[in-house]
């Protein structure tokens, strides 16, 4: 069996913690699983509320990076609608690069109102917003030189400088509410 840890990485302001003791403790955990032989640390991506304390996993997990050897390190989920996927795919593929190939990679489109509010996101189009920008995403991982003129990204022949490294980054996994995981699975693979 196999084993993975999971953080939300919520703080309380009113529990005398500290958000930089919370990350002294996030990185403890997982340094302590990686020596109890846990197989992944997973973060969060949570905004403007103390349910979630860190906006941008990539960071964690490269502090992580550097404090382990062997733990793989994932997001769970990195939300894909808040971010321009040229930004995502290259973080995403430096971090894997500097891991040496540990990188899990979960997006999804972010369910909460106060941080689409916060993003400026409609709900109506949060679904055709990660949609393309997993598809751009997709693209981007695999090498390809992009040229997109779409609803929410215009891209005019960019492709990523950072190579993604090819033993593990074959984990990509995709989270969204409203889709059946065979269909999401499915369309995934095209």
């Amino acid at each position: 069996m196999k084993l993975s840890l999971f953080s939300v990485n919520d703080h309380y302001p009113a529990h005398g913690r500290s958000v930089p003791q919370l990350y002294a403790e996030v990185l403890a955990q997982a340094e302590l699983g990686e020596a109890l032989g846990y197989e992944v640390f997973f973060s969060a991506e949570h905004h403007f509320h103390p349910y979630g304390v860190v906006p941008d996993p990539a960071v964690l997990l490269a502090a992580l990076a550097a404090r382990t050897t062997r733990l793989r390190l994932g997001t769970a989920i990195a939300v894909l609608t808040f971010h321009n996927p040229l930004t995502v795919a290259e973080s995403y593929v430096m971090l894997d690069v500097i891991s040496g190939g540990r990188l899990v990679l979960g997006v999804g489109s972010g369910y909460l109102k106060h941080e689409l509010a916060g993003y400026n996101v409609d709900p109506d189009d949060k679904r055709a917003r990660f949609d393309e920008n997993f598809m751009l995403l997709r693209r981007l991982l695999a090498g390809e030189r992009i040229t997109h003129k779409g609803r929410f990204n215009d891209i005019a022949g960019v492709q990523i400088n950072v190579v993604r490294c090819r033993t593990r980054c074959r984990s990509m996994s995709r989270c969204c509410a409203r889709r059946p995981p065979t269909r999401s699975a499915a369309r995934a693979r095209r």
